[in-house]
């Protein structure tokens, strides 16, 4: 089952730079993201960085591009991020 999981994501990789995992609070989706994350496989496909973000229930559009621009500064994006924010009508 690990072996698929690694597939799954290492293939969501490939194809996007971003993609998500829903499901039922407290489930484990953050642990077992972030224990396939720090694998070898992964490590090799992704290495670029790996960036995770929470978005809730009631999770809004500004409260997606606030966790996304947070994650971009934190990755040195600073002049991405304010060019955003100045054209962003959200």
């Amino acid at each position: 089952m690990l072996a698929d999981a690694t597939g799954v994501i290492a293939a969501a990789g490939a194809l996007s730079s971003a993609f998500g995992v829903a499901g039922m609070a407290g489930a484990g989706k953050t642990v077992a993201l972030q224990g396939l994350a720090s694998g070898e496989d992964i490590q090799k496909r992704i290495s670029d960085g790996i960036q995770y973000m929470s978005l809730g229930k009631g999770a809004t559009v500004q409260t997606a591009v606030s966790e996304i621009a947070s994650i971009m500064r934190a990755t040195g994006a600073n002049e991405f991020v304010h060019s955003v924010e100045k054209s962003s009508s959200v």
